[in-house]
């Protein structure tokens, strides 16, 4: 069996002759990318993806998702395996090696200090108010 890079990774561009497309498929056991801009996101451009399920539902009727779900199935298993898939019923067979490394997350530069009410001076608050009062009481007698 060749590695994941090695096998010939199929990409379906338009829906108008998917069907055969996936019956090929499901018998040569390829993999089926199906190419909907999904790679913008990904820096990685031979990435396996998969349709979002919405996508899916808007654009395929229901034999021909089986049919990609069963090709898939037969198939190396996608490398990100997703709640649609779990949602579409294809089963998380064994642990994938990635052949990608995973995006690190930015740590956060600033970190946000506590206020705490430790360093305040409360003597000089009151002696302020007692100023303030003064003052008040010497302007309206």
């Amino acid at each position: 069996r060749q590695p994941l890079g090695v096998r010939k990774k199929e990409i379906i561009k338009s829906y108008a002759n998917v069907e055969q497309d996936i019956q090929e498929l499901s018998e040569n056991r390829e993999i089926i990318v199906i190419d909907l801009k999904a790679s913008k996101r990904s820096k990685v451009k031979d990435q396996t993806l998969f349709p979002n399920k919405k996508h899916l539902e808007m654009s395929l009727q229901p034999e021909l998702k089986k049919k990609i779900c069963a090709a898939w199935r037969r198939s190396t298993p996608p490398v990100n395996y997703t709640n649609e898939m779990k949602q579409l019923g294809i089963p998380l067979t064994r642990k994938r090696k990635l052949d990608i490394a995973p995006v690190k997350k930015k740590k956060r530069k600033t970190k946000i200090k506590k206020q705490t009410n430790q360093h305040v001076d409360w003597e000089q608050i009151e002696a302020g108010n007692r100023r303030a009062e003064a003052l008040q009481s010497l302007r309206h007698p």
